[in-house]
C-alpha cells in the first residue's frame, strides 16, 4: 500500500482532533459544539484505526486496528445522529436512555467483532498467500448489520435537518443547508467500499475523509453562521407568547388569525361577542379605529382610546406575497394604558407647573441677583480680610501666597524672585513726640510710597508696626537692589505735614537751634513759618531666592539679618543678605 495513503488518514486524523479542540472551547454557548466534538473524535479514531490496518506488523495488530476502525465507524455514526438533534432542536441534550440505546447496538457489534474468530459473523479472516502476515477479510452478516444500523442513523440525522430546512425561516436555512450537505460526503464516499466488499475487490476505504468534510463544514458553520445561536422555534408557539395582540385580516376583511393576547383583547372589547372570532369580520371582532387602512407607504399606526380604562397603540402592515400581490394586511396591537394614564398625569403636573411658573421666575430672579450681591460682598470680605485696614495693603495673610507663588515661579522658570523688608526709623519718636494720630498718617505715606515703588508685580504688606515687606516675583538680586534703592530714595523724600493739635511734646533744650530726632525732620523756630512736616527715612534689608532661602521663611529670615545689618550700619541704607557693607 502507497505510504501516501497512510499519510494522508494520519493528516486526517490531525485534523479532525484540531476541529474536536475548536468544538470543544464553543461548548459553553451551545450543547451541539459538545456533540461535534465527539464526532471529530470518532473521525480522528478512525482514521488513525484505518491507517493502523494498511501498516499493521502482523495478524494480531491487524485485528485490533480493525475493532479500533469499526469502534470510530460506530461512534461517529451515533455522535452525528446526536448532532443533527442538537442543531435542530432547542435545548435537547443526550439524555441517559438516549446514550443507552445508542450504546448498546455499538458495544454489541464491538464484542462481535473482538470474539470474530470464534464465530466469524462479522467477517471470513484468511491468511493472504502472497504475504502470510496479513490477514485478508470478508463480509459476513453481521457485518452487513452493523453496517444498516449505522447507515439508518447517519439517514435519520439526515432526514431530521431535511424536515427542519422545510419549515425554518430564511435565516435558519442558510444554516441547515450546510449541515445537510455537511452529511453527503461520507455517504457517497462509502457507497464504494460497499461495493467493493460485495464483490470482492479490495479497495481503500476514504469514508473517514468524508466525515472530515462533514467536521469542517460543520465547523465552519459554527464559526462563521452562528449555527445554533439562532435554532428554528416553531413560529405558531412565537406567535402565542409574544405580549402583543397580532390580527391578520385577508383581503376581504375577514379574520384570519389572531394569537392569544389577540383574543383576551377581542374579548374585552367585545364582550358579548360569542367566539370562535376566527372567520368573522375583523370589524365585528375589533374597533374600526384599530383597522385603520395603512398609509401609502403599507404602514399605519396610531393611538386610540377602545374604553375609557384601554389605550391601545396600533399598527397595520400590507401582506403581500412574492410578487406583490396584496393578501391582506396584519394588525399588531399594543396595550398603552399605563403609559397613556402616565402621560396624563404627566400632563396635570406639567399644567401645574407651568401655572407657578412665573411665582417661580421672578423668585429665581430675585434669587440670583441677591447671588450676586453676595458674591460682590464676599469679595470685599476676602479682600478686607487680607488688607491692612490702616494702609490699605496686605496684611499678614497675604503674604505666604504671594511669597509661595513667587519662589515656585522662580524655580519654574529657573529665575529668582527677591523680597525687601523695610522698616521705620525711630518711628517710636514720631509717635511720643506727635502722638499717634501723626504716626498714622506717616504710615500711610510710607505705604503708598512703597506701592510706587514695588510696580505692578510687586506685592506690599505690613507685617505689623512700623515694618514691611515688598514681595518682588522674578527679580534677581542687582534688580531688587536697586528698587530698594528707589524706594528707600522716595520715602526719604517725603513729608508728611503736622497739624497744630499733633505737637504734643516740645523738642528738646539744647544749646544750638533745636532739631528733630533722626528719621524726623527738624521743625522751624520762627513764627510765622511754614507748616511743619516729618521727615521719614526707612532701612531695608534685602534678600533674593533661591540663593539666601528656597522657601519663604528661610527668605524671610534672611532678609531680617540684612535689615538688622542695615539698622546697624546706622539707618537709611539698603543692605543685601549676603551682602559685606550697605548699599
Amino acid at each position: 500500500m502507497p505510504d501516501g495513503v497512510v499519510l494522508t488518514f494520519a493528516l486526517a486524523a490531525v485534523v479532525a482532533v484540531g476541529v474536536a479542540v475548536v468544538a470543544w472551547r464553543r461548548r459553553a454557548r451551545t450543547p451541539a459544539a459538545g456533540v461535534l466534538t465527539a464526532v471529530s473524535l470518532g473521525v480522528a479514531l478512525w482514521s488513525l484505526a484505518s491507517a493502523g490496518r494498511l501498516v499493521a506488523p502482523s495478524a494480531d495488530a491487524f485485528l485490533v486496528a480493525r475493532g479500533l476502525q469499526f469502534a470510530g465507524v460506530y461512534g461517529t455514526a451515533a455522535a452525528l445522529w446526536c448532532l443533527a438533534r442538537a442543531g435542530t432542536r432547542p435545548g435537547w441534550r443526550v439524555s441517559r436512555r438516549t446514550l443507552a440505546a445508542l450504546a448498546l447496538p455499538a458495544v454489541a457489534l464491538l464484542a462481535l467483532w473482538a470474539t470474530n474468530g470464534l464465530h466469524e459473523v462479522m467477517a471470513a479472516d484468511t491468511i493472504d498467500p502472497a504475504h502470510p502476515d496479513t490477514l485478508v477479510d470478508r463480509p459476513r452478516a453481521g457485518f452487513w448489520l452493523g453496517l444498516a444500523w449505522a447507515y439508518g442513523l447517519m439517514v435519520a440525522a439526515t432526514g431530521s435537518l431535511l424536515r427542519s430546512w422545510r419549515r425554518a425561516g430564511w435565516y435558519e436555512r442558510r444554516q441547515l443547508r450546510t449541515l445537510v450537505v455537511s452529511t453527503m460526503p461520507p455517504v457517497v464516499v462509502s457507497l464504494v467500499p460497499v461495493v467493493a466488499s460485495a464483490t470482492g475487490r479490495p479497495v481503500v476505504d476514504w469514508t473517514p475523509l468524508g466525515f472530515l468534510v462533514t467536521a469542517l463544514l460543520c465547523t465552519w458553520a459554527l464559526t462563521r453562521q452562528g449555527w445554533t445561536s439562532i435554532l428554528p422555534v416553531a413560529r405558531a408557539q412565537v406567535l402565542e407568547e409574544i405580549a402583543d395582540a397580532v390580527a391578520v385580516v385577508d383581503r376581504a376583511g375577514v379574520l384570519v388569525d389572531l394569537n392569544r393576547e389577540a383574543t383576551r383583547l377581542a374579548r374585552m372589547v367585545r364582550p358579548g361577542l360569542a367566539e370562535p372570532f376566527v372567520g368573522r369580520p375583523a370589524t365585528d371582532v375589533l374597533s374600526g379605529d384599530v383597522l385603520e387602512p395603512p398609509g401609502p407607504d403599507g404602514e399605519g399606526r396610531l393611538t386610540v382610546a377602545l374604553a375609557p380604562d384601554l389605550h391601545v397603540d396600533a399598527r397595520t402592515s400590507v401582506l403581500a406575497d412574492a410578487r406583490g400581490r396584496d393578501l391582506g394586511r396584519v394588525v399588531v396591537v399594543r396595550d398603552v394604558t399605563a403609559t397613556e394614564l402616565r402621560r396624563a398625569r404627566l400632563e396635570d403636573a406639567t399644567a401645574r407647573l407651568r401655572a407657578q411658573g412665573e411665582v417661580l421666575l421672578a423668585a429665581n430672579a430675585r434669587l440670583t441677583d441677591q447671588l450676586a450681591v453676595n458674591a460682590v460682598l464676599r469679595e470685599r470680605l476676602a479682600e478686607d480680610a487680607a488688607r491692612d485696614p490702616l494702609t490699605g495693603v496686605h496684611n499678614r495673610r497675604g503674604l505666604e501666597p504671594a511669597l509661595a507663588a513667587a519662589l515656585a515661579e522662580a524655580r519654574g522658570l529657573r529665575s529668582a524672585a527677591s523680597v525687601l523688608l523695610v522698616d521705620l526709623d525711630h518711628f517710636k519718636e514720631v509717635n511720643d513726640r506727635h502722638g499717634h494720630e501723626a504716626g498714622d498718617r506717616v504710615l500711610r505715606a510710607v505705604s503708598a510710597a512703597l506701592v510706587d515703588a514695588a510696580g505692578g508685580p510687586g506685592t506690599v504688606v505690613r507685617l505689623g508696626g512700623e515694618e514691611f515687606v515688598v514681595v518682588l516675583p522674578a527679580t534677581d538680586r542687582r534688580a531688587a537692589l536697586r528698587r530698594a534703592e528707589d524706594l528707600r530714595a522716595a520715602c526719604a523724600r517725603l513729608r508728611v505735614p503736622l497739624r497744630r493739635e499733633d505737637v504734643v511734646s516740645p523738642a528738646p533744650t539744647v544749646p544750638t537751634a533745636p532739631v528733630a530726632p533722626v528719621g524726623v525732620a527738624p521743625v522751624a523756630r520762627s513764627t510765622p513759618a511754614p507748616a511743619p512736616t516729618i521727615g521719614v527715612t526707612v532701612s531695608v534689608g534685602v534678600a533674593t531666592g533661591p540663593g539666601d532661602g528656597e522657601t519663604p521663611d528661610a527668605l524671610l529670615a534672611a532678609a531680617d539679618a540684612a535689615l538688622y545689618a542695615a539698622k546697624a550700619a546706622g539707618r537709611d541704607v539698603v543692605v543685601a543678605a549676603s551682602a559685606a557693607s550697605p548699599r
